[in-house]
């Protein structure tokens, strides 16, 4: 399954952005060093601003900056004193006009600290909701063998490299500071697409290919069985628009992923309309491995887990929604798979869900969240609201794909 509410890239292409953007103020950090995360389809870490605000940031290898959600930023009260405008390009066709605060600013995340060049601010929530105030991309991990333990939730940054050992090692392409690996996918029988996926952390879903990628291989005639969608705040540059479809396999490594549910972009713009990889690599896929990356040698390290060869779902909601529910009460449509679950019970993107099965979202947590729209089960209630009335409709959730 894939919770087009969690799925988001951010490509910032600033003049300025083409050199490391970070200026790490500790000139040593015992290693290693544990830093814990939560895992909501993202990896978020718990950091601090100014050494005050507390912040929970989206960890995103396809970022280079700090970047702040502006509605957060607004609510801590730091006054900006220079700042200039800017456009943020991403996944979507239309680059966001926002504002680059210039004033010094540190964050800490435990007994590393930094400063950033420059903040950006945007709206990050329409995107993927309340559970992150900012991006941190992955410039101060640069020094480190890197560990993601999904199991444990937790971050740890070595420096002995005997922590390798075991580990299927994988050769990454660099450009332009993001990082490329090689995969397979038999996208269906004789159908084969090779190419280099982003790794991408600011990806919670397996992949997705792009636009030109899509036309190379002609997916939309050779895959008979597809799902449209479309997701109005789907990334930085805002729609974005494509198709799932079940694959036979993804081969990364030396490890081959039997039925992924991947998607294709029909973006005609945007960072999903770009020809110079095949696609993105997303934490739907890494969660299934052991995951070291070594940036400053640009290698990942796989070692699969125990839910390697789990099956995987396709989309059981049939929508995208950003969860809303400490501001509006609500988790927000933004989009829709034709002939979906969601589509067939009549919702329709903008609707204001207040409660599901009886319960109202703002006593639903987020791994709650993920149960309701990411495992199959028996059909809820779902109640919403529309031009200021409420409904009611059945919600059926099974795989349709």
């Amino acid at each position: 399954m894939k919770n087009y509410t969690r799925r988001f890239q951010l490509l910032f292409a600033m003049a300025s952005c083409s050199v490391a953007l970070l200026l790490l103020l500790a000139a040593h950090v015992e290693t290693p060093l544990t830093l814990p995360f939560r895992y909501e389809g993202y990896i978020l870490l718990q950091a601090k601003i100014n050494g005050k605000h507390n912040a929970k940031l989206l960890l995103d290898t396809g970022a280079d900056e700090l970047l702040l959600d502006e509605q957060y930023f607004n609510g801590t009260g730091i006054i900006i004193e220079r700042s200039q405008r800017a456009q943020l390009p991403g996944a979507g066709a239309e680059p966001q006009t926002i504002t680059v605060v210039l004033d010094p600013m540190t964050v800490q995340l435990d007994t590393i600290t930094y400063r950033p060049r420059y903040v950006p601010l945007m709206d990050l929530r329409s995107i993927v909701g309340e559970k992150a105030d900012g991006i941190i991309g992955p410039a101060f991990l640069r020094p480190y063998f890197t560990e993601i333990d999904f199991d444990n939730q937790q971050l740890t940054l070595h420096n002995d490299p005997a922590v390798l050992a075991g580990f299927d090692s994988i050769k990454l392409e660099v450009r332009n500071n993001r990082y490329y690996l090689p995969a397979t996918i038999e996208a269906a029988d004789g159908l084969t697409v090779r190419g280099n996926l982003q790794f991408d952390l600011g990806n919670s879903g397996t992949v997705i290919l792009t636009s030109p990628t899509a036309l190379e291989h002609d997916l939309a005639s050779k895959i008979s069985k597809k799902m449209k969608f479309f997701n109005d705040s789907g990334g930085a540059g805002g729609r974005i628009e494509g198709y799932q479809f079940r694959a036979n396999s993804l081969t990364i490594g030396r490890t081959r992923l039997a039925a992924p549910c991947i998607e294709w972009s029909t973006d005609t713009g945007g960072a999903l309309a770009k020809s110079e990889h095949a696609g993105l690599l997303g934490n739907e896929i890494l969660e299934r491995f052991r995951v070291i990356f070594d940036l400053k040698n640009a290698v990942l390290y796989l070692q699969p887990r125990p839910n390697l060869n789990e099956p995987f779902v396709s989309t059981i909601s049939g929508m995208s929604t950003v969860n809303k529910s400490s501001t509006l009460g609500a988790w927000v449509v933004t989009g829709l798979f034709e002939g979906g679950n969601a589509e067939k019970a009549g919702l329709r993107a903008g609707d204001r869900i207040v409660s599901v099965g009886g319960k109202k979202v703002t006593e639903i947590d987020e791994a709650e969240r993920e149960q309701i729209f990411r495992k199959p089960g028996s059909p809820v209630e779902v109640v919403f609201m529309r031009d200021g009335a409420e409904r009611k409709v059945t919600l059926h959730r099974i795989e349709i794909l």
